[in-house]
């Protein structure tokens, strides 16, 4: 019984995000979203050479921590298949870690330093609107 009441609930679930993908708000959102995962992922590579000026051998891991740290605040495995109001939500917080990036590069600041800064940026502003659910 309890089997069949998940199953049953995620069915729905499902089929409320299939028809709200075809409305033009989501449609809006998620271009959104690609529009602001380029420019982050562009903040993204100049952080990768500031990283390796400064030593880094690993510099190139920070697209995979930086994007996850995004997807995970906004509870999302896949952009594609996400609520409209989680799109949005990831919009705000991959801007987030960009103007942390810039900040701490512009101040000349150690990248390890800049990734914690953008990390306690992103948990703050989750915490702020309670982003996740239980909070």
């Amino acid at each position: 019984t309890l089997f069949t009441a998940a199953y049953v609930t995620r069915f729905y679930e499902m089929d409320a995000l299939l028809k709200e993908k075809c409305t033009d708000a989501w449609q809006q959102a998620r271009q959104l979203t690609k529009e602001t995962r380029k420019a982050e992922t562009d903040v993204i590579k100049e952080f990768v050479e500031y990283a390796r000026s400064m030593g880094s051998k690993n510099a190139d891991y920070y697209y995979t921590s930086l994007s996850t740290l995004a997807n995970k605040a906004v509870e999302i495995k896949d952009r594609d298949f996400t609520e409209g109001e989680k799109l949005h939500n990831l919009h705000l917080i991959e801007r987030v870690i960009a103007k942390a990036l810039r900040e701490g590069m512009g101040a000349g600041r150690n990248y390890h330093d800049i990734f914690k800064d953008a990390k306690r940026r992103v948990e703050r502003f989750v915490d702020l609107i309670a982003l996740q659910e239980g909070a």
